[in-house]
């Protein structure tokens, strides 16, 4: 059985994969690498791992809201039942989400695009996205970020 420090460990020799895995990658479950673990704290735990921050407890009361409920499970019933992760986690600012909508077919573009040159032998090719301000065009190329340097393409952003 591996640990579960192995467990949470990406390795790769390759720098841009390592960067990849830690950007995009989400681990296996911990109830995955041991079954003894109770479900609901493996929840905990990813949780506490997703990649999109508005899937993560926003705040520390509301993770350790849930760690005493396991407790007092433990406790009482001897075993840690399932139930509705962060019902108290209420965070004390306003958070933007940071996923995108509506720009589907631009973003799809993109991607199509760096795909074909990333497909060529020797190639290369630059990507330039204008527009108004106030329109996403920074929440958009957030988006690409991910695919991009999946295929071990190289991100510059600059905001003018």
């Amino acid at each position: 059985m591996r640990s579960l420090r192995e467990f949470f460990l990406f390795q790769s020799n390759d720098p841009m994969e390592l960067i990849h895995a830690h950007i995009a990658i989400m681990p296996e479950p911990p109830v995955k690498i041991n079954s003894k673990i109770p479900v609901i704290v493996s929840d905990i735990i990813m949780r506490l791992l997703a990649k999109n921050p508005e899937a993560r407890y926003q705040s520390g009361f509301g993770l350790e809201a849930d760690l005493r409920a396991c407790i007092r499970q433990l406790e009482k019933n001897k075993k840690i039942e399932s139930f509705e992760l962060g019902k108290n986690d209420i965070s004390n600012r306003f958070i933007i989400p940071q996923k995108l909508f509506g720009r589907e077919k631009e973003i799809g573009n993109l991607i199509s695009s760096f795909e074909e040159v990333a497909n060529l032998e020797k190639g290369f090719s630059v990507m330039v996205v204008t527009g108004a301000p106030g329109i996403g065009k920074s929440a958009m190329v957030n988006e690409i970020h991910k695919p991009i340097v999946a295929k071990r393409g190289y991100f510059i952003f600059r905001q003018i």
